[in-house]
């Protein structure tokens, strides 16, 4: 791989298939698995671009994005996906909250992007090793 080689993780299935090579159990994976829930539950078909997704949640729960934000919002009778998509972002924040020391939501999407970008990078660089 050249050193230009980009390892940045712009889409959900590129988050999705890093986070199921990743046979460690930790936290930043769980939390990593409800931000993929809350993207898979967001009622915006074919949405798949990370930043859109993060643009859209936040545009409807507001930002900074916080618990109380996304506690706030009641009911209306046609935004069950969207609470459906902030409860799982709630349980991503209280899990880094508690275990990550991080209860800023763009610090903890940064980190599990940092995460597993150097994953993505770190399985790229890793020779393949074949039976002869």
């Amino acid at each position: 791989m050249s050193s230009t080689t980009n390892y940045k993780i712009e889409t959900n299935s590129a988050l999705e298939n890093l986070v199921n090579l990743d046979l460690e159990n930790h936290k930043l994976k769980d939390i990593a698995v409800l931000f993929l829930k809350a993207m898979n539950d967001w009622p915006t078909p074919n949405q798949y671009i990370i930043a859109d997704f993060v643009t859209e949640f936040k545009g409807y729960f507001g930002s900074p994005l916080s618990i109380k934000k996304i506690d706030s919002k009641g009911f209306d009778g046609q935004n069950a996906w969207q609470l459906e998509a902030g409860g799982s972002i709630t349980e991503a924040i209280d899990i880094s909250s508690k275990f990550c020391n991080e209860n800023d939501f763009d610090n903890i999407l940064k980190n599990i992007l940092d995460f597993y970008e150097q994953e993505f990078k770190r399985l790229a660089v890793t020779p393949k090793v074949t039976a002869s």
